[in-house]
Order: structure tokens, then C-alpha cells, then sequence
């Protein structure tokens, strides 16, 4: 009854079909922030039509120069570590006007599609 619910037509259907593993390895395009020199600018992009690009100030700490259609905006100061392609993106401060505004997660649906140093 219950692999029925989920779309399968059977236990044994289920149980052939499900993820065996619990851990495995990954070659992930991973952007670490910490690598990004001040003055440099990182630029990504996320569904639908959000493209943001953001300049290191220190270190894993980036003000916002452009955004396009996002929640964030020109003049945002963010904190974050690292950028993942295809994952979410979070970061951990947003201020703004000096309000901390609290975390921020990009491209919660499909992930971060674009990521480059600029």
C-alpha cells in the first residue's frame, strides 16, 4: 500500500528502485568565497531571469553591484562561504542599511545555474 502511494506498483518494485547508498561523492563545481581576492566580483544566476553580481569587500564578505530581478538588491552587503552549482544558495547575512535582514537562500528550487569570477 505504502510503494503504491509513492507512484511504484509494488514492494518489490520499490525496494529495486530505491537508493541503496546513504553517502557518496560528488564532482561538485564548488565556488569557495574565501579564494576571492578583494576587488574581485563573482557573478550567478538563478531561476527565473535573477542574476546578481557582487564585489568582495574582505573577506567572504561582498557588497551587491548589480541584481537583476532578485530579492537582493545594488548596495546589500552579504556574508557567505561558498557557491554551489546546481544547489542552493545561502547566505549567511544580508544587510541592509545597516539592518541585518538574516539569511538569504537563492535558487531554492533549481539551484545556482551560473557562477564566474568577473
Amino acid at each position: 500500500l505504502i510503494a503504491r502511494y509513492v507512484g511504484y506498483s509494488s514492494w518489490e518494485n520499490f525496494n529495486d528502485e530505491k537508493p541503496s547508498k546513504s553517502s557518496t561523492f560528488n564532482n561538485l563545481n564548488v565556488l569557495s568565497l574565501d579564494t576571492i581576492a578583494i576587488g574581485q566580483s563573482v557573478r550567478f544566476s538563478y531561476s527565473p531571469n535573477r542574476v546578481v553580481t557582487m564585489k568582495c569587500i574582505d573577506r567572504q564578505k561582498f557588497c551587491i553591484t548589480k541584481s537583476l530581478n532578485s530579492k537582493i538588491i545594488e548596495g546589500d552587503i552579504v556574508i557567505a562561504n561558498q557557491i554551489i552549482a546546481r544547489h542552493p544558495f545561502h547566505i549567511l547575512s544580508v544587510v541592509r542599511n545597516d539592518y541585518n535582514l538574516g539569511s538569504f537562500t537563492a535558487g531554492i528550487h533549481e539551484g545556482i545555474e551560473l557562477i564566474e569570477i568577473i
